[in-house]
C-alpha cells in the first residue's frame, strides 16, 4: 500500500495569496527549447525595435504587456483534456497554459503554491529534454516542497529514465493519461490513495524508489469522452483570459494520434501507435463545438492530410452537413501534389491557413531527412494553396548532417520560389528519440553530454546559429519576399491586431514587412559587426516610414511622437 500524498495542510495567507483552496493546480508549461537560440534571438531582436519607436504610445503597450505570455486565451488542446477529466470527478482546479510559463507568471504561480493545492498536476508535452523539465520542478519544490507532483505527457517517451533524473516527483503517468489521470486523482484525494497499483502506466515513489504498474494501456480515440471546450469559457484558465478575450479562442482538434511516417530527425514517440478517429466522431466533435459558440478549429494531429482518403471523407462531410466553420491544419505536400482534389475540398470545407513541413529546398538534404519531395511539385502546389485563399507556412531548419552553403541556398531559392505568406524557420535540434541521434555514428553526427551542441563534418551547432541569422536578415531585406517569419506574425499581431483584421491588404502586409526588416536590423546589430550609430539611423529611418502609413493603425489609436 503506497504512502498517500495529498496535500492536507491549511493554506497559509501570505500577502496577495489568494484565500480559496483548490484540490488540483495544473501547469501546461510551453518553454522555448533552450537549444533554440535563433527563436530567442528574434524575440529579444522584437523587444528592441519596439523600443525604438518614436511614438510613446507604442512603447507603452511593450511595457505594459508582459511580453512572453503569448496567446494566453487560447489554450491547448491538453489542458482542456485534463480539465474534463478533473469535471468528471468533481475536483477543483486552477489551470496556467501558456509559453514560457515561469518567466511570464512566475510570481502568480508563487501565489498559487503558497495558498497549497492538495495536488499539483504537471504536463510535459512541450518539453523535448529533462533538463528545462528539471528546472521547472526546482522551482515548484522551491515554494512547495511538500505539494504532491503528477507528471505525464511525451517527456516520459523521450526520457525513459526520467523517474531517476527527477526523483522529487511524486507520480508519473505513462502513455495515454487523459483517462488514467482523473482515476489517480479521484484516489488520492477520496479514496487515501487505494488502488493507486493497479492503475496501468503509474508510477509512484515509495521509501525505497519506485513502483507501481509499468503496462501502458492505450485509450481508444473514438470513445473517450468529447474535450469538454466549454470550460474555458468558464473555468479558471490563465485567470480566465479566455472568458475575457474579445476573440472566441480557437478549438484544438485531434483527428488523428501518432505519425505513419519516421523522418529522422523526429523525436514524435516511437511508443505511441497510428491510430484514426472516425469520420463520425470528428464531425460530432465539431457539432459540439460549434454548439458552444466556438467557429475556428486548429486539426492539432501531425498531419491532416494523411491518410489522404480519411481526410477527404472528413472533408467531404463538413461541406455536406454546411458546418459553417474555419480551421488551420498540417499538411504534407506530398499528400497535396499526389491528390490534387484535396486542395479544392480544403478551401470548400473552411480551410484558411496550413502549415507544410518542407524543412529544406534541397533534395540531398531531404533524401538523408528520410523525406522524400519533390520540390519542384511542392513549389507548384504551396503556390495553388495561396492562389486558392490558403495562407502557407513552410517549415524549414538549417543544420541537419549535410547541410552545406549550397544546400542552404537551395533552401533560400525554394522560398524565393513560392514568395511564401509565411515561414518558420529554424536551426537543427537533436532531439533524444529520433533516429538520427540513435544513429550518430551513421549520420557522423556528435552531440554534446547536455544536448546543447553537435558537430558534423559539414557544420557545427554555432556556426548552423550563424547562417540561421544570416538567412533570416538577407529573408527580410529581399524586396522580392513578401514573406514574413511566423513568430514575428504571432508576436505582432498581439500588439497591431489591425494585421490579422486587414487579412493580407498590400498596404498592411508592406508595413509588416518592414517591421521585420526592422528586427533583422536589430538581429545583425546584436549579433554581428555593425556600428550603433549607422544602426540608429537605419531604424529611424524605417520607423518614419513605417508611422506614415495612416491605414496601419488603428481609427482610435492616437500617436504622439515621445
Amino acid at each position: 500500500m503506497p504512502r498517500v500524498l495529498v496535500n492536507k495542510k491549511k493554506p497559509e495567507k501570505p500577502e496577495g495569496a489568494d484565500s480559496g483552496k483548490i484540490d488540483v493546480l495544473v501547469l501546461h508549461d510551453r518553454p522555448y527549447d533552450d537549444r533554440e537560440e535563433f527563436k530567442e534571438s528574434i524575440v529579444t531582436s522584437i523587444r528592441g525595435f519596439l523600443d525604438r519607436a518614436p511614438v510613446r504610445e507604442i512603447r507603452t503597450k511593450e511595457e505594459n504587456r508582459n511580453w512572453d505570455v503569448g496567446a494566453d486565451a487560447n489554450i491547448s488542446l491538453v489542458s482542456v483534456m485534463l480539465a474534463t477529466g478533473l469535471e468528471s470527478i468533481g475536483a477543483s482546479y486552477k489551470i496556467w497554459d501558456m509559453d514560457n510559463l515561469v518567466r511570464c507568471v512566475g510570481s502568480k504561480v508563487i501565489v498559487d503554491l503558497l495558498n497549497r493545492p492538495r495536488l499539483l498536476a504537471i504536463s510535459s508535452s512541450h518539453y523535448s529534454n529533462e533538463r528545462q523539465f528539471s528546472e521547472l520542478i526546482e522551482f515548484v519544490r522551491k515554494w512547495d516542497p511538500d505539494v504532491p507532483i503528477i507528471v505525464g505527457g511525451q517527456l516520459l517517451r523521450i526520457c525513459p529514465n526520467i523517474e531517476t533524473i527527477i526523483p522529487t516527483v511524486n507520480y508519473f503517468v505513462h502513455g495515454d493519461g487523459e483517462h488514467i489521470f482523473p482515476k489517480l486523482v479521484d484516489l488520492l484525494l477520496n479514496h487515501d490513495g487505494v488502488g493507486i497499483d493497479k492503475l496501468p502506466g503509474v508510477v509512484f515513489r515509495t521509501p525505497d524508489g519506485f513502483d507501481g504498474n509499468r503496462n501502458i494501456e492505450l485509450v481508444d480515440i473514438n470513445a473517450m469522452e468529447i474535450p469538454r471546450w466549454d470550460l474555458v469559457l468558464k473555468k479558471n484558465f490563465n485567470e480566465f483570459a479566455p472568458a475575457h478575450s474579445p476573440i472566441m479562442p480557437m478549438v484544438f482538434l485531434e483527428e488523428i494520434r501518432g505519425c505513419m511516417y519516421k523522418c529522422s530527425f523526429c523525436s514524435y514517440p516511437l511508443d505511441n501507435p497510428f491510430r484514426l478517429k472516425s469520420v463520425d466522431r470528428i464531425i460530432r466533435e465539431i457539432r459540439q463545438y460549434v454548439d458552444w459558440g466556438f467557429t475556428h478549429f486548429n486539426f492539432y494531429s501531425a498531419l491532416f492530410t494523411s491518410p489522404p482518403k480519411h481526410c477527404r471523407a472528413v472533408l467531404k462531410r463538413i461541406i455536406a452537413e454546411d458546418l459553417g466553420i474555419t480551421f488551420s491544419c498540417q499538411a504534407r505536400a506530398d499528400n497535396l501534389y499526389k491528390n490534387p482534389d484535396l486542395l479544392q475540398l480544403l478551401r470548400e470545407a473552411g480551410c484558411i491557413h496550413m502549415s507544410i513541413g518542407i524543412e529544406s529546398g534541397d533534395s540531398a538534404q531531404l533524401r538523408r531527412m528520410r523525406k522524400r519531395l519533390n520540390i519542384e511539385k511542392s513549389i507548384q502546389i504551396m503556390q495553388q494553396a495561396q492562389e486558392n485563399g490558403i495562407s502557407v507556412v513552410a517549415n524549414i531548419f538549417l543544420g541537419f548532417p549535410g547541410e552545406t552553403q549550397e544546400s542552404m541556398e537551395n533552401s533560400y531559392r525554394f522560398i524565393l520560389a513560392c514568395n511564401l505568406w509565411g515561414i518558420y524557420l529554424s536551426t537543427f535540434v537533436v532531439e533524444n528519440a529520433s533516429e538520427v541521434f540513435r544513429k550518430r555514428e551513421t549520420f557522423n553526427l556528435e552531440v554534446s553530454e547536455d544536448g546543447r551542441s553537435w558537430r558534423h563534418p559539414t557544420m557545427d551547432s554555432e556556426e548552423a546559429e550563424r547562417e540561421t541569422a544570416r538567412f533570416f536578415i538577407r529573408l527580410a531585406r529581399d524586396p522580392n519576399l513578401r514573406t514574413v517569419l511566423w513568430v514575428i506574425q504571432w508576436r505582432l499581431t498581439r500588439f497591431f491586431p489591425q494585421i490579422v483584421k486587414s487579412g493580407q491588404d498590400p498596404m498592411i502586409w508592406n508595413t509588416l514587412r518592414k517591421m521585420q526588416e526592422g528586427i533583422a536590423n536589430e538581429l545583425e546589430y546584436n549579433r554581428f559587426d555593425i556600428g550603433a550609430k549607422e544602426h540608429a539611423s537605419r531604424q529611424e529611418v524605417l520607423w518614419k516610414d513605417i508611422l506614415n502609413n495612416q491605414r496601419f493603425f488603428s481609427d482610435d489609436e492616437k500617436l504622439g511622437v515621445a
